[in-house]
C-alpha cells in the first residue's frame, strides 16, 4: 500500500473512532498531519481538518472548531470537490448551531440541500435536512421538527442516513410534545438500530429517554436508577448535553425527595455543564433549585455568591432570548423560501429543457403511480434516432438540436393521452404506456415508424426522420422500471443491428425479436 493509501486507511478509521473513542482519532490526526502538509493532498488534507473540527466540537471548542472547517472549506475548493464541500459546508453549520449562530447555521444547510438536490448527494441532503430540523426544535417549533423528521425516517435507506439517528430524534421531539407511546417505539426501535450500527453514543442517549420516560411516567425508583446509569454511559460516549439533561432530571427528584444536599450537587453539574452548551432552561432552573437548597441549608456565603452568579447569568440570559427569537422569525422567512425554492427546482429536474418532455429522472416515480390505477398490462419503449450524428456532423449541432425537438414532437403527438415521455440522454427517449397490450402497441409503432419518413423542415434543411425502438412488455419482462428499460434499451440495439428504422421486442430473457 502507498503511503497516501495508508493515511486514507487511518483517516477512515479516525472516523470510526470519533464516535467511540475521540482520543484515538486526534492521535490518528496528529501522527498523519504532517505527511499530508508535505504531500499537499487537498483531497486528504480537507477531510483530515474536517475531522479535527468535529473532534474539537466534541471537547466544547466551538470557535476552534468553526476554524478547523474553514481551513478544510480551502482544501475542498481547491481540490475542486464539490461533494467535499457540501460536506464540510454542513459540519460549520453544526458548529455555528453550537455557537447559537442559528441565522448563518441555517444558511448553511440550505445552501447544502440546493446543492444536493442539483447533483444527487442524497445522503447530504438528508443529514442537512435533518439539521434544519433541529433548529426547529431547540427553537420550540416542536410540530415543525417532527415533520421533517418523520420524513426523514420514512427515507433512511433512500438517503443512506443513520435509522439509529432517525428514531434518536423522533423520540426527542415525542417526549418534548408529550407523546409519551410514540416516545417508547422510537426508542424501542432506536436501541435496536444503535446496537446494529455500533453508536454507543446513541445508546446512551436512549437510556437517558427511558429514564425520563419513566419519570413522566410516575416509575420514580425506576426512573431515579435509569437516569443514574444513563448520566454515566452519557458522560462515558461524551453526549454532554444528555449527561446535563439526566443531572437536571436527578436534581429535580432529588428536589420533590427532600434531598437536598444531593439535588444541589446535581445542580451545581447542570450549572457547570449547561452554561458552556448554551442549555439556558436547564441552567435557570438549576441556580433557582441551588439558591432555595442553600437558604434551606442556611449557609449565608455560598447562598450570596449563588445569587451573585444568577444575577450574571441572567444578563446573559436576556441577551439570548432577544436574539433566539430574532433567528427565529428569520429562519421561518428563510425556509418559506427554501420551500419556494425547492418546489421550483423539482419542477426544473421534472422537465427536459430542450424538448418540454418529462425529464428521464422522473420515469420510475411517474410509473409507480399509474400503477396504483392501471387496470392491464404496460408497454415500455426505448426510442433512439438513427441519423443524430450524421445531421451533426453535416449540419451542426443546433441543427441537430431542432431534430431532437422535432422528434419529441412526433412522440407526443403519436402518443395516447395516458403515456409518459421522457427524454434520457442525447438522442435516446423512453416512453411507458400503461394499461396497453403488446398486440395493440404493434400496429401503433408500425404507424410511426412509417410517419418519420417524411421529410420536414428542420432548421431550414428538409430531413427525414428514423429511429430503432426497443420494446418491453410489464409484467412479461419485469415490473422493475430499471429492468424494463436496460431489457427494451437492449431490444433497441438489436434493432439497430439489423438496419435501424424498425422496432424489436425484448423476450424473457431479454434478447431482442426483430420486426
Amino acid at each position: 500500500m502507498s503511503d497516501l493509501g495508508a493515511a486514507s486507511s487511518a483517516l477512515q478509521l479516525a472516523e470510526v473512532e470519533l464516535d467511540r473513542d475521540p482520543k484515538k482519532t486526534i492521535q490518528i490526526l496528529d501522527e498523519w498531519f504532517p505527511f499530508l502538509e508535505a504531500e499537499k493532498n487537498h483531497f486528504l488534507l480537507c477531510d483530515a481538518w474536517d475531522l479535527s473540527g468535529r473532534w474539537l466540537l466534541l471537547s466544547g471548542r466551538d470557535l476552534e472548531s468553526s476554524q478547523a472547517f474553514a481551513t478544510a472549506l480551502q482544501h475542498a475548493e481547491i481540490a475542486g470537490d464539490l461533494q467535499r464541500e457540501c460536506r464540510v459546508r454542513k459540519n460549520a453549520g453544526v458548529a455555528l448551531v453550537q455557537m447559537k449562530a442559528y441565522h448563518q447555521a441555517l444558511h448553511c444547510f440550505l445552501d447544502v440541500c440546493e446543492i444536493s438536490v442539483r447533483e444527487g448527494y442524497a445522503l447530504l441532503e438528508g443529514q442537512a435536512e435533518n439539521n434544519i430540523a433541529v433548529i426547529h426544535n431547540m427553537n420550540g417549533n416542536y410540530e415543525a421538527a417532527r415533520t421533517i423528521f418523520i420524513h426523514l425516517l420514512e427515507n433512511v435507506e433512500a438517503m443512506g442516513l443513520s435509522l439509529a439517528i432517525a428514531h434518536y430524534n423522533l423520540a426527542e421531539v415525542h417526549l418534548l410534545l408529550g407523546e409519551l407511546d410514540k416516545v417508547a417505539v422510537h426508542i424501542r426501535a432506536g436501541k435496536k438500530a444503535a446496537a446494529q450500527e455500533d453508536r454507543t453514543n446513541l445508546r446512551a442517549g436512549f437510556a437517558y429517554f427511558a429514564g425520563v420516560l419513566m419519570r413522566r411516567r410516575s416509575w420514580n425508583l425506576s426512573a431515579r436508577r435509569q437516569l443514574e446509569r444513563a448520566a454515566v454511559k452519557c458522560r462515558e460516549a461524551h453526549m454532554t448535553e444528555e449527561m446535563v439533561r439526566c443531572s437536571y432530571e436527578l436534581a429535580s427528584m432529588c428536589r420533590d425527595a427532600g434531598e437536598h444536599e444531593d439535588m444541589m450537587a446535581y445542580c451545581r453539574e447542570v450549572i457547570q455543564f449547561g452554561k458552556t452548551h448554551g442549555m439556558m432552561d436547564e441552567t435557570v432552573l438549576a441556580h433557582e433549585s441551588l439558591i432555595a437548597g442553600l437558604r434551606v441549608n442556611g449557609d449565608g456565603e455560598s447562598l450570596w455568591h449563588a445569587c451573585r452568579e444568577y444575577a450574571e447569568f441572567l444578563t446573559e440570559r436576556e441577551a439570548y432570548d432577544a436574539e433566539r427569537m430574532r433567528v427565529r422569525v428569520e429562519m421561518e422567512l428563510d425556509l418559506l423560501e427554501m420551500g419556494r425554492s425547492r418546489r421550483r427546482l423539482e419542477r426544473e429536474l421534472a422537465i427536459d429543457p430542450l424538448t418540454g418532455l418529462d425529464s428521464y429522472r422522473i420515469l420510475s416515480r411517474k410509473i409507480q403511480e399509474s400503477r396504483n390505477v392501471m387496470t392491464a398490462p404496460s408497454i415500455l419503449l426505448f426510442l433512439d434516432l438513427d441519423n443524430l450524428k450524421s445531421v451533426n456532423d453535416t449540419y451542426g449541432h443546433m441543427v441537430g438540436d431542432r431534430l431532437i425537438i422535432a422528434f419529441a414532437k412526433e412522440i407526443r403527438r403519436a402518443m395516447p393521452e395516458q403515456g409518459i415521455a421522457t427524454r434520457k440522454s442525447g438522442d435516446e427517449f423512453v416512453v411507458f404506456l400503461p394499461d396497453t397490450r403488446l398486440v395493440d402497441v404493434i400496429s401503433q409503432i408500425e404507424l410511426f415508424l412509417q410517419s418519420l419518413t417524411q421529410k420536414r423542415d428542420i432548421g431550414g434543411v428538409m430531413i427525414p426522420l428514423s429511429c430503432s425502438i426497443g420494446v418491453a412488455a410489464d409484467p412479461c419482462n419485469s415490473t422493475e422500471p430499471s429492468v424494463l428499460v436496460e431489457m427494451a434499451d437492449m431490444a433497441m440495439l438489436q434493432a439497430k443491428r439489423a438496419g435501424r428504422a424498425r422496432y424489436a421486442i425484448a423476450d424473457r430473457a431479454g434478447a431482442g425479436g426483430v420486426a
